[in-house]
């Protein structure tokens, strides 16, 4: 006695699974839309950081004007034969800009912003990994649900549960996608 048994074969097992994903879109492409289309994806905090420390380069512009801007006036006239523009305002003198260039040069060490962008960053981790956990469930469990609906032999009520389940499911993952998971399903099942 020795026997094969094709059950427990792994080339089953894997042809079974690519049969019950086929026309999915992978996980790590909904996992990359869910990020991107919720905003919480590592390259963003990346950007903040690389934006501060550009920010460090650029100079704080001011620009003032003194004098009494209330005197300032202008009065056009006309006669039958002329016309004369009147300006009045205050003296040169009296009247002036100011321009201004400054930089923070410790800001090239160390922005104060880093500190809330590590704080916003933090926050950023957590919510990532939440929409993440969210979506590997919701995607695992929507492909355990086409394994049940095509190897159990289920009665009419049971069969339209688990398809409504299954439309669900799909709605929850349009719903962390931006629709990205039926459109990429669509295209998947028309090639």
């Amino acid at each position: 006695g020795l026997f094969i048994n094709d059950y427990f074969s792994s080339e089953l097992k894997s042809n079974k699974l690519r049969d019950i994903s086929k026309g999915e879109p992978s996980i790590q492409e909904i996992q990359q839309a869910a990020l991107r289309y919720n905003e919480v994806h590592p390259d963003k905090i990346e950007k903040w950081r690389r934006d501060v420390m550009r920010s460090a380069y650029l100079p704080k512009f001011r620009v003032s004007m003194n004098g009494d801007k209330d005197e300032q006036y202008h009065w056009a006239s006309t006669t039958r034969d002329n016309y004369r523009l009147v300006a009045q305002g205050p003296d040169e003198k009296d009247f002036g800009w100011d321009v201004s260039l400054e930089w923070d040069l410790a800001d090239l060490v160390w922005n104060s912003s880093q500190t809330s962008i590590d704080t916003r960053s933090r926050l950023n981790t957590q919510l990532r990994l939440d929409v993440l956990d969210e979506i590997n469930r919701v995607y695992f469990e929507r492909l355990r649900l086409k394994q049940d609906i095509v190897n159990l032999s289920l009665n009419d009520e049971e069969l339209f549960k688990r398809q409504l389940r299954l439309r669900e499911l799909a709605a929850i993952l349009d719903g962390y996608t931006g629709c990205y998971f039926s459109i990429r399903e669509r295209e998947l099942n028309e090639k």
